[in-house]
C-alpha cells in the first residue's frame, strides 16, 4: 500500500482529495460541532488542505497532531497566526506546538494505509494515531483514504481504535451505530 501511495500522481491525488473531502463536508455531523482535528497531510494521502481551509472559515476551532521535544504527540491548537514547520517524517505541524483540550463534540479526519468495513484501521504500526484517539473516546471518526485502499479484512489488536465512518472517492462507509446517533448533536 505505502509502495503504491508513493508512486501516485499528485495531480490525481489533488483531484480525488477534493472529491473526497467535499463528501466529508456534506455530512450531518458539522451542523453540532464546532471542533475538528485533522491530519496534516504526507505526500500520497488524501489531502485535506480543503477541508482545512473550509473548516478554518466556518469559524471552526481545529486542532493537528504535532510532536513535542521528545517525539510524543499530542493534538495541538491552529490559527491564523501559527507558524508552520516540518515535523517528523516530513509532515507539517505548529513551529510552537501549544497543546489543546477540544471541549464539546469533535470530529476527527484520520489517515491510515488501508481500512476494512469494520472501521478498522491500517497505520505505519508505531500506534500514534491510536493512542491520540484514545485521548478522545466521544469524539466521530472519520477515516480517510482512496477508494483502492480499502481491504477486505484487517487484523486487530486491542490497542486498535476503529472508525465510525470512512470516506473514499466512491462511496461513505457508516461503520459504527455511533455514526447515526452522533448527528443528534444538532
Amino acid at each position: 500500500m505505502l509502495e503504491r501511495r508513493g508512486r501516485l500522481d499528485p495531480l490525481l491525488v489533488h483531484e480525488v482529495s477534493c472529491v473526497i473531502q467535499q463528501r466529508i463536508m456534506e455530512l450531518a455531523v458539522w451542523k453540532g460541532c464546532r471542533n475538528a482535528a485533522l491530519y496534516m497531510s504526507a505526500d500520497g494521502e488524501v489531502d485535506t488542505a480543503l477541508l482545512f481551509d473550509v473548516l478554518s472559515g466556518a469559524g471552526r476551532q481545529i486542532a493537528v497532531p504535532a510532536a513535542d521535544e521528545s517525539g510524543d504527540y499530542h493534538w495541538v491548537r491552529t490559527g491564523e497566526d501559527v507558524a508552520w514547520t516540518a515535523g517528523p517524517y516530513g509532515i507539517r505541524q505548529p513551529r510552537d506546538p501549544q497543546r489543546v483540550d477540544l471541549d464539546g463534540p469533535v470530529v476527527v479526519v484520520v489517515p491510515g494505509l488501508a481500512f476494512d468495513g469494520k472501521g478498522h484501521r491500517l497505520g505505519h504500526g508505531k500506534g500514534i494515531y491510536d493512542r491520540l484517539l484514545a485521548q478522545m473516546p466521544q469524539a466521530l471518526f472519520i477515516g480517510v483514504c482512496f477508494e483502492w485502499q480499502l481491504v477486505r479484512r484487517i487484523k486487530v489488536d486491542e490497542n486498535d481504535i476503529a472508525m465510525d465512518w470512512i470516506v473514499t472517492e466512491k462511496q461513505i462507509l457508516t461503520c459504527s451505530s455511533r455514526a447515526r446517533d452522533f448527528c443528534g448533536w444538532a
